[in-house]
């Protein structure tokens, strides 16, 4: 409750300074002393990849507050401090692991279909077939294209016959021929 008070002192006396018809936006960190602004807001900037959490740096670093959060400051660090980063170390959000050895990625397991399962089956009556009271005479079933083909038919037997005859005729012929020429 004590916090909540001073921010509300600090912030009215801000409006106040400002003036009725001017709005001023600060941040809480900007009205927090440097005790309840390394506590209540972290401040985390990315440095040759890594993130740390600066908000303690903030009112402590020699330079002042250089630090942009939500930023990669690599540039800036670089620029005063080279690459050494183990004053950074205790700041390190995720520190590494003491053997980076790479873990095995687990292979995901198939998850199996599932079969489709048939709908049960419902007895049914049979349907029941009534016969008409009175059905339509049948019209008789004329076979004239079965005609034509029938004359084809008998067409194509008697050309038959006449080859075969006129064939045992020139046999016969031959044979007689035959004959007399042995003679």
């Amino acid at each position: 409750m004590n916090l909540v008070n001073r921010l509300l002192g600090k912030a009215m006396l801000g409006i106040l300074a400002v003036g009725i018809g001017a709005i001023s936006v600060a941040s809480f960190t900007n009205l927090l002393s440097p005790k309840d602004a390394e506590a209540a807001t972290p401040c985390i900037v990315t440095i040759f990849g890594k993130q740390y959490d600066v908000a303690p740096l903030q009112t402590s670093h020699s330079g002042g507050n250089i630090f942009t959060c939500g930023t990669d400051m690599t540039g800036t660090y670089q620029a005063r401090h080279g690459s050494d980063v183990s004053m950074l170390t205790p700041y390190l959000v995720v520190p590494p692991s003491p053997s980076p050895s790479p873990s095995p990625v687990p292979t995901p397991s198939p998850v199996p279909t599932p079969s489709p399962v048939p709908d049960p089956v419902v007895p049914q009556d049979p349907p029941v077939i009534t016969p008409d009271p009175s059905p339509d005479p049948i019209p008789p079933v004329y076979e004239d294209e079965d005609d034509e083909d029938e004359d084809e038919d008998e067409d194509e037997d008697r050309e038959h016959e006449r080859r075969e005859r006129k064939h045992r005729e020139h046999r016969r012929s031959e044979e007689r021929e035959n004959r007399h020429g042995d003679d």
